[in-house]
């Protein structure tokens, strides 16, 4: 279990404002709890935040989410789409809200890739043998890069951080980050998930997605899927956009697609769908 030691934490606390939870969130995880929540209730308390209603709305009427036609508030948003789907978007649209300051990258285009992932983890999800909750992953590939747009809004020079990070021949995308500021975006997402209380699964894939080792490391096997879910939908992400992989694809693909039970044939079947999916933005 991936936990951080004293100082480090401290250091992400002192440098990064990590807002306090929100009621609204608590009030409706209270909901999410239940085994049918009450979607009028459900509405209700979303409709009290008016911006969040708006970009629930906004990010629901986008066409990614396919739907034939204009949803034009939120107990229709709960109706159309269920209301855990509606709830991942009520925790990454809170999170949008706090951390809307000025940054270093384009933070809608952050959020934007992030849907993406986020659809592609779905129907990952979806086309596998597995017990996971589909809305997990979804919530999971919405916030897995949290900490980027934190580091985004401290760092005036985190764009090249990431230039860096990203380059296709880099393996070690947290090395660069610590070795330019200390911290990487991993650990610090995984404090602002833990600050808000998210679930246990969700706040350890957010802190371990880019250790290339947690497949070999002794973790339960839901969050191993969990991991290799979110790693094929990153990884097949990079490469419909950019027609590479990830740097360190090449030391996790094999254990992954055994963990995920999927072979090379299936994998591209899986490309094409979510191309697919990635022409509708």
């Amino acid at each position: 279990m991936f936990t951080l030691d004293k100082a480090t934490l401290e250091t992400i606390q002192k440098t990064f404002h990590v807002p306090t939870k929100p009621e609204l969130l608590q009030e409706l995880e209270a909901l999410n709890s239940q085994v049918s929540p009450d979607i009028v209730k459900a509405a209700n308390l979303i409709q009290t935040d008016v911006g969040l209603a708006g970009i629930i709305l906004q990010t629901i009427n986008s066409p990614i989410f396919g739907l034939n036609r204009q949803v034009a508030d939120i107990k229709q948003a709960v109706i159309a789409l269920g209301f855990k789907t509606v709830y991942s978007i009520t925790v990454t649209s809170l999170i949008q809200q706090s951390f809307s300051k000025p940054a270093s990258i384009s933070l809608e285009r952050f959020w934007d890739e992030s849907l993406l992932i986020a659809q592609f983890c779905k129907h990952i999800a979806a086309s596998l043998n597995s017990s996971l909750e589909t809305d997990t992953m979804y919530c999971l590939g919405l916030i897995h890069n949290l900490g980027i747009a934190a580091m985004a809004i401290e760092y005036s020079d985190y764009k090249e951080t990431l230039a860096l990070a990203n380059d296709p021949s880099s393996h070690q995308f947290t090395a660069v980050e610590r070795i330019k500021h200390g911290n990487d975006h991993a650990e610090v997402g995984y404090v602002i998930c833990e600050q808000w209380q998210l679930p246990s699964n969700i706040c350890q894939i957010v802190a371990q997605h880019h250790n290339k080792d947690f497949l070999f490391d002794p973790a339960p096997f839901e969050q191993k899927e969990m991991y290799a879910i979110l790693r094929l939908a990153t990884n097949l992400y990079t490469h419909i956009k950019h027609q590479h992989y990830e740097g360190d694809w090449p030391n996790i693909r094999d254990e992954l697609l055994e963990v995920l039970e999927l072979g090379p044939k299936q994998v591209d079947t899986l490309e094409i769908e979510l191309a697919e999916i990635a022409q509708k933005i």
